[in-house]
């Protein structure tokens, strides 16, 4: 049995083991009440004492039911039903009027059931007694406890007990909550955390891929052309073509693995050879080593992107890539006359994703255009530039 109860208590959450505990310890305190008083009381003889016993235990069952389902609607909003109260509030009522129409006697076990019957009901009722509602339960349990004895000093212990009951349930049952709202968080904060993974993988597939397919789209219109005019460089063209999709098949694979280390010299070289073969005069200045060594991979992917949008969204003749310190751009002559003055609206959902690996990574991306020139920047925080 210990071992039972062993296992299933550690089988269960951490949440789940401070709520049995908290729920636990209310329902003993209720069972409490009538074990102790039934015990003070001792073993009922006469036909009335039996009667006690019995509206004792019936009030105890129906306390502790009530009570369950006032924790459910303070812990989780769940609607109750109106009898259970109906019938407990019976059950103290009648505990309460036997012992008004008893002896006065306060040793009887009629006014010992009826003061028991009345901390039970407080009990019960507690989880959903807060501010003015819970004073004037305990004020009536005293008056209450007075009108059936006559004894102030008795009257007012009762009401001190039962504010006592009800302090102690609202501070547990909110203890719950706040238990409950911390278990609630963390598991947003997880689902957060998962999509925020699935976004960052749908922005680095678009990265990896986009580039790949932009260049593939590019040489295979121009083996096409070669086609017609010279076998062979047609061919190796279609081998570039063949050694392209290779690359990004393995990167893919990198990517679903979760390893992507872009290296920003070969990202810088590989997007001169690209664009010189798309025909475009590509002039590079600066060197890579005086990145900054935290920002530099982030500085691989935004000249991978502003590659891929290059080929992809420009009839560009001309591309200048600068390398600094300070930042890193690509500047261009390809901007469609149809552009808009935003300059990334045109450039795909690339820019939105790269806007976001930068500011991860701590710099800022800049984009603009000023006639048919377009320059996607990244400044690095340390030496940020006006724009």
């Amino acid at each position: 049995m210990t071992t039972l109860m062993s296992r299933t208590w550690h089988s269960r959450t951490q949440v789940d083991r401070v709520a049995l505990y908290t729920i636990g310890s209310l329902h003993t305190i209720a069972w409490m009440f009538v074990v102790v008083f039934l015990v003070g009381l001792g073993v009922p003889r006469t036909p009335s004492e039996f009667a006690g016993f019995a509206v004792l235990l019936a009030t105890g069952g129906t306390a502790a039911y009530v009570l369950q389902l006032g924790i459910r609607r303070n812990r989780h909003g769940t609607a109750v039903a109106a009898w259970p109260f109906a019938v407990l509030a019976l059950l103290v009522a009648a505990a309460v009027l036997v012992a008004a129409l008893g002896s006065g006697d306060t040793e009887n076990w009629e006014l010992q059931v009826s003061h028991a019957a009345l901390l039970l009901g407080v009990l019960a009722v507690s989880p959903l007694a807060s501010g003015r509602r819970a004073a004037v339960i305990a004020v009536g349990a005293g008056l209450t406890s007075y009108v059936i004895v006559g004894e102030a000093p008795l009257a007012v212990l009762l009401g001190g007990a039962a504010m006592f009951l009800i302090a102690t349930t609202r501070i547990s049952l909110w203890m719950l909550r706040v238990v409950d709202e911390l278990d609630a968080a963390r598991a947003k904060e997880a689902a957060l955390s998962v999509a925020e993974e699935r976004l960052r993988f749908a922005r680095d597939l678009h990265d990896v891929v986009g580039r790949a397919l932009s260049v593939i789209s590019v040489k295979s219109e121009l083996a096409t052309v070669l086609a017609e005019r010279d076998i062979e460089r047609a061919a190796d063209q279609m081998r570039e073509v063949r050694e392209l999709a290779n690359d990004s098949l393995r990167e893919m694979r990198q990517l679903v693995r979760g390893y992507r280390g872009l290296d920003l010299a070969a990202e810088v070289d590989g997007a001169r050879a690209l664009l010189q073969s798309a025909g475009i005069d590509v002039t590079v200045e600066g060197d890579v080593a005086d990145v900054p060594e935290g920002f530099r991979e982030a500085a691989a992917w935004m000249v991978r992107e502003g590659v891929t949008n290059i080929l992809r969204h420009s009839v560009a003749r001309t591309c200048t890539i600068m390398v600094a310190a300070g930042a890193i751009s690509l500047r261009n002559d390809g901007v469609p006359s149809r552009e808009t003055d935003d300059g990334a609206s045109k450039h795909g959902n690339g820019l939105a994703g790269l806007s976001e690996r930068m500011n991860a990574a701590g710099a800022a991306l800049v984009s603009r255009h000023t006639g048919s020139e377009f320059e996607l920047r990244a400044e690095f925080p340390h030496t940020k530039r006006e724009t």
